[in-house]
């Protein structure tokens, strides 16, 4: 849900606002998904980085549960340890969210499906 909510809320919105400036162009579309890529991995960074946090653990103890991971995380990096590593998340991320929304676009389109 945080995905689709990071990728297709800035994706129409970019689209929208590129319009007057580019049209439906090919380059809004990329800039577009871009954007969109940036925004889904802004919002699922953090849940990724306590989930490979707890998933590291193995045998030792050093959290309680996911409520404690984010606790420490907060107090021993601070809200940046949320979005450690996003420039990498992003690069590995986006490519697939940029995919999805120009396929999805291109059939959209190709179908004549405009509404959904």
């Amino acid at each position: 849900m945080l995905i689709n909510f990071g990728m297709l809320t800035p994706y129409y919105e970019c689209k929208e606002r590129l319009n007057k400036y580019l049209g439906m162009t090919k380059a809004n579309y990329l800039i577009s998904a871009a954007i969109a890529g940036l925004g889904a991995s802004i919002i699922t960074l953090p849940v990724d980085n306590i989930k490979v946090k707890l998933q590291k653990m193995r045998n030792t103890k050093e959290y309680r549960g996911m409520l404690d991971c984010i606790i420490k995380t907060y107090r021993n990096e601070g809200m940046k340890g949320f979005w450690s590593g996003l420039l990498p998340f992003y690069a590995f991320f986006a490519p697939n969210i940029m995919l999805t929304l120009l396929f999805n676009d291109f059939f959209r389109i190709s179908t004549h499906l405009s509404h959904c």
